[in-house]
Parts: C-alpha cells; structure tokens; sequence
C-alpha cells in the first residue's frame, strides 16, 4: 500500500507544479468570470504554507495558575521551551 503524502509534501508538489497549472488554465476556454487569485498571490501564498508547514510547533509556557502541576515541573516546562525557542523571533 503506498504511503500518503505529507501536508508539506503535498504543498511541495504543488508549488512545483503551479507553472504548469497555470498554463492549462490559461488554455481553457475563457471562464465567466475573471479568475480570484493571480499567479503571483496563489504562487506567495504556496510559499507561506510551506513556511508554515516547516516551522515546528512549540507549546505554550504554563504558569503555576493554569495548572495543578509541581513548580519544579513548570520550570522544567518552560526550560524545554526556552530552549526550543532559541534563535526563533518569539518571544520567550
């Protein structure tokens, strides 16, 4: 049985694809009404989702009111974090 392909490897082919999309769209007979996106805004925003499928997911930071947990397991918590977030433009 052959895998199913990622989210992120899905947007991949189609970002590789899109020249080729475009251009049979642009062979079809001319649609009612003008199309929604052009090339260039499906283009930018296949290339934001690509930026997003790639960003790791980090949780958020807990405090000592949002959950019954040990101080020491909170700091811990947020350590983890910090450190995942290191070099990121989040703030801590």
């Amino acid at each position: 049985m052959k895998a199913q392909p990622t989210t992120k490897q899905l947007i991949e082919m189609l970002y590789e694809r899109l020249p080729e999309l475009f251009d049979r769209a642009a062979a079809q007979p001319a649609p009612v009404q003008e199309p929604v996106f052009t090339y260039d805004q499906v283009k930018a925003h296949i290339q934001a989702a690509m930026m997003s499928a790639a960003q790791p997911a980090v949780p958020d930071a807990i405090h000592h009111t949002d959950t019954s947990e040990t101080l020491d397991y909170i700091q811990g918590w947020n350590d983890c974090r910090a450190e995942m977030l290191k070099g990121s433009h989040e703030p801590v």
